[in-house]
């Protein structure tokens, strides 16, 4: 299959304990949150497939603030993972999955302003995150 359409996306959050702590940019971290994304996409010829990723969500490298403390950017994080997760079965175009990364590319930055709006955050979410 080439050309896929995301039929349904299943989110779960995993977090890893340090056995020490590690700083990044002068902030400590005890932890690492990974989020898995489990995938069913559909081919244009009908034909179904489920695949799997996972990334650790790096909030302390990727969101750095000295006014949002890491729990909250994790969790800002986390939020906007689901949000995601939620909109890309609403699409409906298919297209190669490198394709359809940059077509939904801008809808995943304004459901990140979304997401520092709804939590309120003195920092709204960086591009990286």
């Amino acid at each position: 299959m080439t050309d896929v359409r995301v039929r349904e996306v299943e989110t779960s959050f995993r977090r890893y304990a340090y056995r020490t702590p590690l700083k990044f940019g002068g902030v400590p971290t005890t932890h690492a949150t990974v989020v898995t994304a489990r995938v069913l996409v559909e081919g244009v010829d009908g034909r179904q497939a489920w695949g799997e990723g996972a990334m650790p969500l790096g909030n302390v490298w990727s969101f750095p603030s000295k006014k949002v403390p890491p729990d909250r950017t994790n969790a800002a994080m986390e939020a906007l993972a689901v949000k995601i997760a939620r909109w890309m079965p609403e699409f409906g175009d298919a297209a190669h999955p490198v394709e359809l990364g940059h077509r939904w590319e801008p809808s995943w930055f304004k459901l990140a302003e979304d997401v520092s709006k709804e939590l309120a955050l003195a920092d709204p979410m960086p591009r990286l995150c």
